[in-house]
């Protein structure tokens, strides 16, 4: 009886002006909502004998699931609608706003400047009769917006609250936060995500190990100083400890300080790995490796020579290579690369480490990785910050003018859809990816993107400091993973002629040094042998350098650059050597031993040093 009642009442509004057509749908909405309780399904499940229960409760349950999905359908009409209207409202708006610049550009070049409030007012009555009230139009598409969402948040709690009671809510990937959450007027306390992970415990050390202590003074057989990390199938690798949140605190005025959310990273398993009760497990013998949160353990592909017999080697887990790289070859390792003898004119690139015990001679090293989803989200957010920053110069100017009596999220909103209108698009995309990169929303950037950027949300920008705020949480966001994107990487090698060698890590010379090849380095190099030769090329590295002998009694010249904050240090160093800190540069005139080069406070750099 109830459906009969509530269509003809849309049957009858329906017939009128389409200004009534506001209220046909709230009628629609309460039609809708009590839909949803059940008051129109009515069940014959208590005449039902017990051997047609089960078939009657299934059918019941599909009827109610029918009237659900119609329900949630018809709300997703309702605010479409609201998005269509707000659309339109946006176009209505920019359209006055370009009458109003053309119709004062007139006035003002007819030198008629009297009257502004009268031809005001003229002006907005014109627009009202030719159709374009922004004002009105953006008001009823907020009220679909809120009707929608309202039914589609009740049927979510109401699906919710059919589901079986045996299933946790941790399964649902739902946990309960302190404080109840408000989506659209629907308050929820359930409201959260799982899988939010502070730390791991290491319990098995994945890195190769040395058989010397640097302090020894025993003879080392630097060939064979590391042996390489395997576990067997079953064997637990790390331990997941869960994070633990932060409480508000107070300053010493008694005003409340709120807790910042932790940025955590989840720990994956990958390959060869799974995780049972908080345990990182091997499911296969290998070796271990850890990038970027995702424990795994791979296999190895060994093999006695790269050479034309062979072909070039093109493999994504570790390789393992007994003998030696020929002429021209090329060795490309998804993980760690292991070569026991010579390189000799190749190419080597890994993702992970890289172990030459022998010579490399005229050839190319690479080791190390750029995480691609990380580096595109970055990218994303160098463009965000470009664009907030231009708006913000704009807000500024617009804001300081004498003839502006506008609010902050007014003249934001204006310069959104008229000169930045990629700040909504990117703002969703950098929403999207942080999650899928967090595995998580207790994010401070994505709350303020929420709740001051999106949609009708920008009307809580209050004030400039609003819009700075939500610039340091991008240039936040941008430092954090500026510190994450590059996988480090570590090369051990013996000794060197003609090459180049780049690493995202550590560049480690064991064996005689290097001749004429450039070395390049995002953290230290160092020459583990005392008597090992630097001479010729350049040494580049983003950390320290730490050397044997550098250049020659013949004054071959040998350039080595660090970062400002950077040490060289070196047993024996000859003249015509280049050291370079920064952009600043000093030759050493004399051959020095127990060498040591830094740059002081004021800029200048410093050779400690005895003669030679």
């Amino acid at each position: 009886m109830r459906e009969s009642f509530f269509f003809k009442l849309l049957t009858e509004k329906a017939t009128k002006p389409l200004c009534d057509f506001l209220e046909i749908t709230k009628i629609f909405i309460v039609y809708i909502i009590l839909s949803m309780r059940g008051d129109i399904i009515e069940s014959d499940k208590n005449k039902v004998n017990d051997e047609n229960t089960e078939y009657y409760n299934e059918t019941i349950k599909d009827m109610q699931d029918m009237e659900i999905l119609e329900a949630q359908s018809q709300a997703q009409m309702i605010l479409a609608l609201g998005y269509l209207l707000e659309y339109k409202a946006s176009n209505q708006a920019m359209e006055i706003i370009r009458q109003r610049m053309a119709k004062k550009n007139s006035d003002k070049a007819a030198g008629n400047y009297e009257n502004e409030e009268e031809k005001l007012e003229q002006e907005e009555k014109k627009w009202i009769n030719e159709g374009l009230n922004a004002d009105k139009t953006a008001l009823i598409a907020a009220e679909f917006e809120l009707y929608g969402q309202i039914i589609l948040t009740n049927l979510d709690y109401i699906k919710l609250q059919r589901l079986p009671k045996d299933i946790s809510r941790r399964d649902l990937m739902l946990t309960t936060t302190a404080n109840d959450e408000i989506f659209y007027g629907a308050v929820f306390g359930l409201i959260g995500f799982m899988l939010n992970y502070k730390g791991v415990k290491i319990l098995y050390d994945i890195g190769d190990k040395t058989h010397f202590k640097s302090e020894s003074m025993e003879k080392i057989d630097y060939k064979n100083v590391y042996s390489i990390s395997s576990v067997e199938c079953n064997e637990v690798l790390a331990e997941i400890i869960p994070e633990r949140l932060g409480q508000n605190g107070k300053n010493i005025k008694g005003e409340i300080i709120k807790k910042k959310g932790a940025k955590s990273k989840p720990v994956k398993a990958g390959d060869g790995c799974k995780i049972e009760n908080n345990k990182v497990i091997a499911t296969r013998d290998g070796r271990p490796s850890s990038k970027n949160g995702i424990l795994s353990v791979n296999n190895i592909y060994s093999i006695k020579n790269v050479d034309m017999k062979s072909g070039n080697i093109n493999f994504l887990g570790d390789v393992q290579i007994d003998g030696s790289v020929g002429l021209g070859m090329a060795v490309k390792a998804g993980n760690s690369l292991i070569i026991k003898n010579d390189v000799d004119n190749a190419s080597i690139v890994a993702g992970g480490e890289i172990n030459i015990s022998g010579n490399v001679i005229n050839s190319k090293i690479y080791t190390g990785q750029v995480d691609i989803e990380k580096k595109e989200y970055l990218d994303i957010l160098n463009v965000y910050k470009r664009e907030v920053e231009k708006l913000i110069e704009g807000v500024k100017k617009i804001n300081d003018s004498s003839n502006s009596k506008k609010r902050i999220c007014d003249i934001a909103r204006i310069l959104i859809e008229s000169r930045h209108k990629d700040i909504p698009k990117l703002s969703l995309n950098i929403i999207s990816r942080c999650i899928k990169l967090h595995d998580e929303v207790d994010n401070q950037l994505i709350d303020f993107l929420r709740c001051k950027v999106m949609g009708l949300n920008i009307s809580n920008l209050k004030t400039m400091r609003d819009l700075e705020y939500l610039l340091e949480l991008i240039e936040e966001e941008i430092d954090y993973y500026n510190d994450d994107m590059i996988i480090q990487s570590d090369i051990y090698v013996g000794y060197l002629q003609d090459s180049l060698v780049k690493s995202t890590g550590n560049i480690f010379v064991t064996g005689k040094g290097e001749y004429i090849t450039n070395l390049i380095a995002l953290k230290n190099i160092e020459f583990l042998n005392k008597d090992a030769v630097a001479r010729g090329g350049v040494i580049y590295a983003k950390g320290n350098v730490n050397l044997g002998t550098v250049g020659s009694i013949a004054g071959v010249s040998t350039r080595i650059e660090v970062p400002k904050d950077g040490i060289v240090t070196a047993e024996v160093a000859y003249s015509n050597t280049i050291f370079m800190f920064g952009k600043r540069s000093k030759i050493l005139e004399e051959d020095s031993r127990n060498f040591k080069a830094y740059m002081d406070k004021d800029g200048d750099i410093i050779f400690e040093k005895f003669k030679l």
